[in-house]
């Protein structure tokens, strides 16, 4: 069965990417590809943001769906151990893409091969992370294998809300698929190791049907979660906002945002709602709430009409009533943070509470990649010049990665499902 593409992310820089495959030399050279390709801050925004730099934990795998945790400690990704976009652009199906097989293997990656014996191992995409001591030095621990990680189904775009200790996550979201589309799960009370936390109740469960169902339809895409605890009534109830992305629930463009809010600590949610304020009949996605203590603000991607590649772009929430907050309206006109510059694309805003900026910068190797070995892509960080931050934050705790046999998400399914299924990360 041909399978089909629900990532949504990448499938939407890959629209933004024209470039042909042309004559290709036998061998990548990626640092010579890289030197002369980086992303470009808004001149506007010179007092608040630097210039992007790389970070040096980056490997030839593929890192995408970024998040940084709000203490600017801990970053995680979608992590895939082939050339996605040469992959994709080829039309290999999943039974191929090890083919495409880049960058390291990380300790505890399962690609078990379930399928015809010569057909190799099933790549998909597993949560990675890596921690720093503090928010003045770079990500440079490499990354290590999360418990969001298993040996079929595809693991990927975390995001979470921590304790006001930032010593746990209360809520934390992930996309799983596993039938075909892309859907949300929701866990509450995990340890930053993505473990049960001995004391509090532990839950596990996929984001509501009814928030992505329209006209009673539940095959619709659910990528790119936000979560944000924007305000609580009494110290037991929590508000919190999903907003998430989709290319296949109508809407605006090919590719929307939309939000859902619980008012029950996550019990229940409203039906999603497509965010047409700020949507447009080009591509919206990968957005991001961002609290600077006053002010809210929306970073998400879309197209920048100065170059006609993705920019990321932020809009100023100007409603400051959290506990009447409409999410629909009040948003100011979107201002560009940062173009692609010389590079193909970028995406995936994500932001710390100082308001630093991580983002995915891909790569294409034009002169000397390979079928196989040619696109790449690796996390960049904006510092904000403005941040008033200590010199050093506590190291996080539950540091030590969690063994594969700890994974509280999903068990193996049969090898008839996933036959019958269309796994993509």
């Amino acid at each position: 069965k041909e399978a089909k593409v629900v990532m949504i992310s990448l499938c939407l820089l890959f629209i933004q990417i024209h470039v042909g495959f042309g004559s290709l030399e036998p061998a990548a050279n990626w640092p010579q590809a890289k030197a002369s390709q980086n992303p470009t801050t808004n001149p506007a925004l010179s007092n608040e943001f630097g210039s992007a730099i790389p970070q040096p934990l980056t490997n030839l795998a593929w890192e995408d769906g970024l998040w940084m945790s709000r203490d600017g400690l801990q970053l995680c990704c979608s992590y895939v151990t082939f050339d996605a976009f040469s992959a994709i652009l080829a039309g290999a199906t999943p039974l191929e893409f090890y083919n495409y097989s880049r960058g390291t293997v990380l300790p505890g990656q399962n690609f078990t091969n379930l399928l015809p014996p010569n057909s190799g191992p099933w790549l998909h995409s597993d949560v990675a992370c890596s921690l720093r001591p503090d928010t003045t030095q770079p990500f440079s621990n490499p990354w290590y294998l999360s418990a969001i990680s298993g040996a079929y189904y595809s693991f990927a775009a975390p995001v979470g809300v921590m304790d006001p200790n930032s010593t746990y996550y209360r809520y934390f979201a992930s996309t799983l698929d596993s039938s075909g589309n892309t859907k949300i799960m929701l866990q509450q009370n995990i340890s930053r190791a993505f473990a049960s936390i001995p004391g509090l109740s532990y839950s596990s469960y996929p984001l509501p049907n009814y928030v992505a169902q329209i006209n009673g339809s539940d095959a619709y895409n659910q990528d790119n979660p936000h979560l944000e605890l924007y305000y609580q009534p009494n110290p037991s109830t929590d508000y919190i906002a999903l907003f998430f992305d989709s290319n296949n629930m109508p809407g605006v463009g090919q590719f929307d945002m939309w939000f859902s809010i619980s008012t029950n600590n996550g019990v229940n949610w409203t039906k999603a709602v497509n965010l047409a304020a700020l949507n447009t009949p080009e591509d919206d996605t990968q957005p991001h709430l961002y609290f600077n203590k006053t002010h809210y603000y929306l970073y998400f991607s879309t197209i920048n009409q100065a170059d006609g590649k993705l920019g990321i772009f932020r809009s100023l929430q100007t409603q400051t009533n959290f506990a009447t907050i409409n999410w629909s309206t009040g948003w100011s006109a979107k201002e560009l943070v940062v173009g692609s510059g010389s590079l193909p694309g970028i995406g995936e805003p994500t932001l710390n509470s100082f308001g630093d900026l991580s983002f995915v910068g891909v790569h294409v190797n034009l002169l000397n990649g390979t079928k196989y070995d040619r696109y790449d892509s690796d996390p960049y960080l904006l510092t904000n010049k403005l941040a008033v931050r200590p010199s050093a934050n506590p190291t996080p705790q539950a540091s030590t990665p969690l063994s594969q046999t700890s994974n509280p998400i999903l068990s193996p399914s049969s090898a008839s499902s996933l036959l019958s299924s269309s796994i993509f990360f």
